[in-house]
């Protein structure tokens, strides 16, 4: 996929971050969603987004969705540079959203690998000011690579609080159907 330049005649129906750690689903997610091949949808638990990345999304109503691939949350910046932060991963966004013309996401999709030994708990601190709305009820928490037994540990302990206030979660099972309702949670 190549970079995304949104066409200010073009009516956008909303913007949806992916974002997780590296390995966890986000671009696989992307060329489900979009129906495009872009980078090496490897099992690398290397970072291979470095930069914020978008993909249209159409939804069954005709409705132009962005998707923004940003770069895996604790991913290594290479020798001796330390990891990728949420903060990081915020700044990008805000960053790209200024740059195409826009000012707010419609929602977050936070992917979460289910078979994790330690799960990533999103600091949602990061994010307040980058959604329209409530941030809570504009984030979907995706677990990725596991069961209903594994989704209902996360939902029980690493998503509970989050949960509690008003974000959604999905098993995503690998597919374009999955995907749709990912997204269909947030716009």
């Amino acid at each position: 996929m190549c970079c995304f330049r949104t066409n200010p005649e073009e009516t956008i129906g909303g913007i949806i971050a992916l974002i997780g750690p590296p390995g966890s689903g986000r671009t696989s997610f992307m060329c489900n969603a979009t129906g495009e091949t872009y980078q090496d949808k490897g099992n690398s638990m290397m970072c291979q987004t470095t930069k914020v990345e978008a993909g249209h999304y159409t939804d069954d109503y005709g409705r132009k969705i962005l998707l923004l691939d940003t770069p895996g949350i604790r991913a290594p910046l290479g020798r001796g540079k330390g990891e990728i932060y949420e903060e990081d991963v915020y700044r990008a966004v805000e960053e790209w959203l200024k740059k195409h013309g826009h000012d707010r996401l419609t929602g977050i999709l936070f992917f979460q690998r289910l078979k994790a030994k330690r799960p990533e708990v999103l600091n949602i601190s990061s994010f307040h000011g980058l959604c329209q709305r409530d941030i809570y009820s504009s984030i979907v928490l995706v677990g990725t690579m596991g069961d209903d037994t594994d989704l209902q540990r996360f939902e029980k302990e690493a998503w509970r609080n989050l949960l509690n206030r008003g974000a959604k979660s999905l098993r995503y099972q690998n597919t374009r159907q999955s995907a749709r309702e990912a997204i269909n949670m947030i716009i």
